[in-house]
């Protein structure tokens, strides 16, 4: 019994150590440029992601996304505002994008990222508009926040199936007990 308690306070704390949680930021392009939705101050964490949508309605209209830190430079494909679908719902052109996910996951991420929307007109440069997010590295007091926090949903969930496990084994294993003592009558 005791090292099933053992056990069950260890796996408790696999993943009190999880970090900061991902937010997903959206930007709209519509006729009027580029709109953060939701980004505060321009500045996000490093493991965010930022979704652009294309949203202008400008007939023949596309838009690319490029993003630059230094020598890293990632473009979205031509988004364009709608794709066609067949009668199932489903795309007809699986080229056919109408958002660019970005996510500032990897290790060089922490920093100034220039954002560059170029939109074009029957696939000719129409409007050029510039915009920067920074990204910031988490905090070691946020780290610690989440460090801290042992009742995690996450955690209570792991905490019930562990018991949930424990008792089904301690019920099987007196069921044969039983089976077995029934059977030697």
């Amino acid at each position: 019994m005791r090292v099933a308690l053992i056990l069950a306070g260890l796996i408790l704390m696999v993943g009190l150590a999880s970090g900061h949680t991902q937010e997903v930021y959206t930007v709209i392009y519509n006729e009027n440029g580029a709109a953060p939705a939701d980004i505060p101050n321009e500045t996000i964490r490093k493991h965010d992601a930022v979704w652009f949508w294309m949203k202008d309605s400008t007939a023949n209209a596309s838009l690319i996304v490029t993003l630059t830190k230094g020598d890293l430079e990632y473009s979205s494909t031509n988004l364009t505002k709608e794709c066609a679908v067949d009668e199932d719902g489903n795309k007809v052109d699986d080229a056919c994008e109408t958002r660019f996910d970005f996510d500032f996951e990897m290790a060089a991420a922490v920093g100034l990222w220039i954002i560059n929307y170029s939109k074009y007109i029957n696939g000719s440069l129409s409007e050029y508009e510039e915009g920067s997010v920074y990204v910031m590295e988490l905090s070691h007091g946020e780290l610690e926040e989440v460090e801290d926090s042992l009742f995690t949903l996450r955690n209570i969930a792991y905490g019930i199936a562990i018991l949930s496990f424990i008792g089904m084994l301690f019920l099987t294993v007196s069921i044969l007990k039983n089976q077995d003592s029934s059977e030697e009558e």
